[in-house]
């Protein structure tokens, strides 16, 4: 059931563009925890920046000012190791942009970026949280 949801998640965000503070990597994996639990991770950040100078101001006013540290005070601490993370957790990936959050999919994990959803190797993630 959950490999069935996880790719239905994935697929409709597929065709979905990039929208700062909807359909950004943060949102990306909030609303899948969200689905997949019931709890909102970033429900402070939701309606709140638009840009990406919005999302820092956000990240300052209601995070900790910076997105790995502001998901692991919602979410609590990650895995001991990015090599336990399953299909469905979220991971984070440092990016030539700044990090970014992810969900694992098979090998690989997903990631939203402005051109689309991108795949990377889990392996090149830095951390990784249980969904």
């Amino acid at each position: 059931m959950r490999d069935r949801q996880l790719i239905d998640f994935i697929e409709g965000r597929r065709g979905r563009p990039f929208s700062w503070g909807d359909n950004d990597c943060a949102m990306f994996a909030a609303d899948w925890v969200l689905k997949q639990t019931g709890i909102d991770p970033l429900a402070p950040f939701r309606g709140r920046y638009s840009t990406a100078a919005g999302s820092v101001r956000a990240l300052r006013r209601y995070g900790t000012g910076e997105l790995i540290s502001t998901w692991m005070s919602s979410v609590g601490a990650p895995l001991a190791s990015v090599r336990l993370a399953m299909r469905g957790d979220v991971v984070a990936k440092a990016m030539p942009d700044g990090d970014a959050l992810g969900i694992v999919v098979d090998h690989r994990a997903a990631f939203v970026a402005p051109a689309g959803l991108r795949f990377e190797p889990v392996e090149s993630c830095r951390l990784a949280w249980r969904v």
